[in-house]
């Protein structure tokens, strides 16, 4: 009641207090919840009630049912029989809105069951009361408290309450009850099943009781424990399962970029109270419910590792790719680390491959041939594979017919190979969606080059607005690529490796987003605006000194970066472009051609401006005057004393970022009425007082950086960037350094940790 008590604030007789309590199935929260009423209810007599099970009641008897029981609850006898929710929901807020009461909802799943939607249903000092598994029953009107499990002296006392039930335990009980605390982690359900069914047994049936518990607990407390389980949709148990077996105790952003679902698994599973994350992001599941999840895996397949979708424990997995098993379910292999690891056993079965992760295995040689014959494999990441090289991506030359939209149209188009250089008799299969990371030569039939990490998707479908017209089909000189995406990037700008060579771009006729990153590309072909569909255009990291002017047909095009490009000098007239990042492009010099907008009446619909580090652009207040539909400018590390004045003209300005301007004196009378973020970190000179109400001000030094600022490179999209220095009070959380986000593929196998058997298990394969 100690923590209960600030919320229910029983002193303010006015209010009406929505309280919810919120946890893991067996942790208590209906205990919690009939102590508070029984403590409480007199002071509300006669209009209380408790409502129990109301999950299971609203699933057999339906909302009417619960909201006819709320109403008899209070009220007694109700003369008006229900004949819709709406109407009961009405009939609620008349009866009962100037009433004080206290209601608990005991075990809600759905908010249409928390039938006390608003304060205003109920009269001044009324208390509502719900418990739930789902956060997401409660809306903004309720206060939660999160039920966490026993501390070990609480869980202890519990189990020894009901264990002995108030005899005193010798030594020897109790040795037996700190491994029964131990097995039962905490919570109140566990210790309470044990202790019931302990009570009374002598020390041996102890022994056998709590061994077998741990192998498998008690089905009464798997089964509450696997509601919440039942209440997901199909991707949430596939987020659950995968964590349950995989990722607990993990850092969230891991699970997040290996399950298919993200984030929004996530912060499912934790709404659920399935898991918890802590302070500094790492994902916590309770012990009994990691235990349900591998329980449920191991119980689809029958208890055969080989037909397993997830494995998790080393001895299966050696024992299965031993035995050579027939691995047909098996979809994510990754053995990242295994330096150890000098061959892979033969694939040629596991046709539902889709993820082949070899990240660090240096001692690997060479790559089964029949990797290349699997039809769904997407990503296949070699990276710092030392020994293997030579890996080619081929574009096909004899095209492929696929439909192309749902009236059965079909178009010939060409698809994708992956081979090993001069072994080009080897027979490999088409792909549609591939990411490729490690040492790789391109050789598509306008696109020639090396690079580090190649990633497409295929447009298998396509509806008609993005269809390219039959005219303009038909103007190509070959069959175009089925590309809807295409990143290639080298991992690190390098000025010593060749450029690679972009010829053309009239076979990617249905790219929505395209990035060439690091390529030290030095020309971008004028026919760029054969790509009528492309939004997304990412050229970070090139030598090129001007874009083709052909880009202002480019009509759906809204988001374009352009960092560290350092030989570019000007832009063509982007009108179109609602994003734009120029970051340390230091010899950009127009932004604007000035002359031609005068005269051209069109207006720019640019909302962020990214210009950190371009410290060359001429007139940079006047060029800045076009962009009138700004929210967002990053004007850092440049050399400026005061601000461009046009700046306090932008009406729609919301961020202002003024970073390392290590010059800049004063921001006073130059800021429009507009902006609520001001950044203006490690500005040496700058006098910080400022006349500007806003949000968000920063105007703190940089006190631990000791290089020059114009080392900082700070790219909005990290993955795009070489790796550089960056200034210590800005430091985050080291991350991968591929965003694997890139990869859209469902994850279902996850085979690590092998490290310790990978020696021994490779030796035993002839």
């Amino acid at each position: 009641m100690e923590q209960m008590n600030p919320l229910l604030d029983l002193d303010s007789k006015d209010e009406v207090r929505m309280i919810g309590i919120w946890g893991m199935g067996g942790i208590g929260k209906t205990t919690i919840a009939k102590y508070i009423y029984e403590q409480l209810r007199h002071q509300f007599s006669p209009h209380n009630c408790f409502i129990q099970n109301v999950r299971e009641t609203s699933t057999k008897h339906g909302l009417l049912h619960l909201q006819e029981l709320l109403l008899s609850k209070i009220l007694g006898k109700v003369d008006e029989k229900l004949w819709s929710v709406e109407q009961g929901a009405d009939l609620i807020k008349s009866r009962l809105g100037k009433r004080k009461i206290l209601i608990v909802l005991d075990d809600v799943d759905d908010v249409k069951q928390a039938l006390a939607q608003e304060c205003a249903w109920f009269g001044p000092g009324s208390r509502i009361i719900v418990t739930t598994r789902d956060k997401s029953v409660f809306n903004f009107c309720y206060v939660v408290y999160d039920v966490k499990c026993l501390d070990k002296d609480d869980a202890l006392n519990l189990f020894v309450h009901i264990a002995f039930k108030g005899r005193r335990p010798l030594f020897a009980d109790i040795q037996l009850s700190l491994r029964a605390y131990e097995l039962g982690h905490g919570l109140p359900l566990a210790l309470e099943a044990l202790g019931l069914y302990l009570h009374g047994k002598f020390q041996k049936a102890w022994e056998i009781a709590l061994a077998s518990f741990k192998a498998a607990p008690y089905e009464n407390i798997t089964n509450i424990l696997k509601v919440s389980y039942n209440s997901l949709n199909k991707d949430g148990k596939t987020a659950f399962l995968h964590v349950a077996c995989l990722f607990n105790g993990d850092p969230v952003w891991r699970a997040m970029t290996l399950l298919d679902s993200g984030e929004l698994g996530i912060s499912l599973l934790e709404e659920k109270s399935l898991i918890n994350i802590s302070n500094d992001g790492y994902i916590a599941m309770h012990a009994l419910v990691e235990n349900m999840g591998r329980q449920i895996v191991k119980l689809e397949s029958g208890n055969k590792p080989s037909d397993q979708r997830i494995l998790w424990d080393p001895e299966d997995i050696y024992s299965v790719l031993v035995e050579n098993a027939r691995l047909l379910h098996l979809r994510r292999l990754d053995m990242t680390g295994s330096k150890d690891l000098k061959e892979l056993p033969n694939l040629q079965e596991a046709v539902c491959l889709e993820e082949l992760i070899l990240r660090g295995c240096i001692s690997l040689k060479r790559i089964p041939t029949s990797i290349f014959r699997l039809s769904k494999l997407k990503k296949f990441d070699l990276f710092n594979c030392d020994g293997i090289k030579n890996l080619i991506i081929i574009g096909e030359s004899e095209p492929t017919a696929i439909q192309v939209n749902s009236s059965g149209r079909c178009m010939h188009v060409r698809l994708i190979r992956m081979d090993f250089q001069q072994k080009k008799e080897m027979e490999s299969v088409p792909l549609t969606n591939l990411s490729v990371m490690g040492n790789i030569k391109i050789e598509l039939e306008l696109l020639w080059g090396d690079a580090d990490h190649l990633c497409f998707i295929s447009e298998q479908k396509t509806s008609d607005k993005q269809m390219m017209s039959e005219t303009c089909a038909a103007q190509l000189s070959s069959p175009p690529y089925s590309f809807k995406s295409l990143d290639i990037m080298r991992l690190t700008r390098n000025k010593k490796r060749d450029p690679f060579e972009c010829y053309s771009f009239t076979d990617f006729p249905w790219l929505t987003d395209l990035n060439l990153i690091n390529l030290n590309i030095k020309k971008i072909p004028d026919d760029i605006n054969h790509m009528q569909v492309l939004e997304k255009l990412d050229l970070s990291g090139n030598d090129f000194r001007v874009l083709p002017t052909s880009m202002i047909h480019l009509p759906r095009l809204k988001h374009v970066t352009l960092s560290n490009c350092r030989r570019l000098e000007a832009l063509p007239e982007l009108y179109q472009l609602e994003t734009l990042t120029l970051s340390d492009c230091n010899s950009l010099r127009v932004l604007v051609n000035l002359l031609h907008s005068e005269q051209d009446q069109r207006r720019y619909c640019l909302l962020e401006l990214r210009l950190d580090n371009c410290k060359n652009v001429q007139s940079l207040s006047d060029q800045l005057t076009r962009f009138t539909n700004l929210t967002y400018l990053d004007i850092s590390r440049h050399d400026f004393e005061t601000v461009p004045t046009s700046i306090k003209d932008l009406s729609s300005l919301v961020t202002l970022c003024l970073n390392y301007c290590k010059k800049l004196k004063s921001l006073k009378e130059s800021l429009p009425l507009s902006l609520k973020y001001l950044y203006a970190h490690g500005c040496e000179c700058l006098d910080t007082s400022i006349d500007h109400d806003v949000d968000h001000l920063d105007l703190s030094p940089c006190i631990q950086w000791k290089q020059d600022s114009s080392q900082i490179i700070r790219f909005p999209a990290g993955r795009r960037s070489e790796e550089v220095h960056a200034c210590e009070c800005f430091q985050e959380t080291k991350m991968p350094i591929m965003n694997q986000a890139v990869t859209r593929s469902p994850i279902s196998v996850l085979i690590q940790r092998l490290k310790p058997i990978l020696r021994g298990l490779y030796n035993s394969i002839p």
